[in-house]
């Protein structure tokens, strides 16, 4: 049988991890502006209410759930000489750079105009995006068979794309202050257009650096050969359901500011709590190939859920009453998330080969947007339980802008939302993890096996 390691055919290039990774830098720059300063931008400087903005935001992520299956579908029914994905990546970088510069553009149309003006905006910007965010993760499928290629491939691009996540954050305040001191809109748009003429290109890299090594089918698939493919893939459907189920381990990235601000005393030290959870988090990527290499993906997710569950208890019984203690608890707890976030990706690659060798059809498109609307629900998820358990601690809101005090029991249950809640669902998370039948192993004899197909001749399994 053939060792798919020793195929220098499904080895993927230093340039080519060069030329992803640094794409990926870019999109998630795009994304980064997104996520930390659209709901600024648009109470700020387009003189939005918060309550309005918050409906907007929960309008795109519904219309999402059925933006990204679509996509996915458009993507596998793709066929140009460049391959299904690579042309996306070439399209419409530049489209969505720009719709970024004009998520942060006052037009002057008042409030009611602005607010229309915004709602079509930032959701043309959401489908645009998608039609960039499936195919780049797709590609991984498709740029190697080999699930080490990939899981190396994934795990630096996802270091990379960490960078690009955090550079916003740190060069937007600073860009405007340094070009437009006296004028914080005309400083943020400029630093805004600066990021994205940098983010729009560098996404560019992903068409013209990569190659994709996976045979297709010329036949497009059936609606109906989709759906059949996602019904057999049990392997995927367990990934996607951890990924789901993931969400409660996020409650502590999403309760951060809220513990920094009121168990802390200082909303600014979320800064150091979330670079401290990120840098972790690189740090875990960073050694995730040579530990998925030891001993494989899915006894990875499990054994680094089941620590991550120890630290969170052990972080809950000691309390938060040293800030030293905490913040070298958010640390490690964060080295230990590093390894699933890089392993997703690559084990939904291994789920495509699973469903190809069972039916002779390659699903990238579909299978990716399952995950990236995983994703959507795990962010929209992790967000509402905050609040549900705000609620239920009776938390006080600031009022006018005044940050109220809060009880001992308050202040218990925004720590148990950064310690005892996501260790308890690092160990729910793992539980479809114990099923997940698709082995290194396993692995390996699928591809060597579609391999052999093909090069003698034929396309179906």
């Amino acid at each position: 049988m053939k060792n798919l390691s020793s195929d220098s055919s499904q080895k993927i290039p230093g340039r080519e991890i060069t030329a992803f990774s640094a794409a990926l830098g870019g999109q998630n720059i795009l994304y980064g502006l997104q996520v930390a300063f659209i709901m600024y931008a648009f109470t700020e400087f387009l003189g939005l209410k918060p309550a309005a903005v918050g409906i907007l935001f929960i309008a795109a992520r519904v219309w999402d759930a059925f933006n990204d299956p679509i996509m996915g579908l458009i993507a596998d029914r793709t066929r140009t000489r460049w391959g299904k994905f690579r042309p996306w990546l070439l399209v419409i970088p530049i489209p969505i750079a720009i719709l970024t510069i004009l998520n942060f553009v006052n037009p002057g149309l008042g409030s009611t105009g602005n607010l229309i003006y915004a709602s079509i905006i930032y959701i043309l910007w959401g489908m645009v995006y998608t039609l960039c965010d499936i195919p780049i993760w797709a590609l991984t499928s498709a740029m190697s068979r080999d699930s080490d290629q990939r899981t190396k491939l994934i795990s630096i691009a996802r270091i990379v794309s960490m960078v690009g996540l955090i550079l916003p954050t740190i060069l937007v305040p600073a860009i405007a202050d340094a070009v437009s001191p006296n004028n914080q809109y005309k400083g943020y748009l400029i630093a805004v257009i600066i990021l994205c003429s940098v983010g729009g290109p560098l996404m560019i890299l992903a068409f013209l650096g990569t190659t994709e090594r996976t045979n297709i089918s010329p036949d497009r698939l059936s609606f109906k050969k989709t759906l059949h493919l996602l019904k057999i893939n049990k392997p995927m459907q367990l990934l996607i359901l951890t990924a789901v189920l993931y969400s409660l381990v996020m409650v502590s990235q999403a309760a951060q500011i809220y513990f920094a601000a009121y168990n802390l005393g200082s909303d600014n030290k979320v800064t150091i709590i979330a670079g401290l959870t990120l840098f972790g988090m690189m740090l875990g990527m960073g050694f995730t190939p040579l530990l998925a290499k030891k001993i494989g993906k899915r006894k990875t997710v499990i054994y680094t859920g089941i620590i991550r569950a120890v630290i969170g208890v052990i972080f809950f019984m000691i309390g938060y009453g040293n800030e030293i203690v905490i913040y070298c608890f958010v640390f490690i707890f964060g080295v230990f998330l590093g390894p699933f976030v890089a392993l997703q990706n690559a084990m939904i690659g291994d789920t495509v080969d699973y469903a190809e060798y069972i039916t002779g059809e390659r699903a990238e498109g579909i299978t990716f947007s399952l995950q990236t609307f995983a994703n959507k629900i795990e962010s929209a998820f992790s967000g509402g339980m905050v609040g549900i358990i705000l609620t239920l601690v009776h938390f006080v809101p600031p009022i006018e802008n005044q940050v109220q005090e809060q009880t001992e029991a308050t202040l218990n249950g925004i720590f148990a939302m950064i310690s005892i809640i996501p260790a308890i669902g690092s160990l729910i998370m793992i539980i479809p993890m114990i099923f997940y039948p698709l082995s290194e192993a396993k692995h390996a004899q699928i591809v060597a096996e579609l391999e052999n197909k093909r090069n003698n001749g034929g396309n179906n399994v």
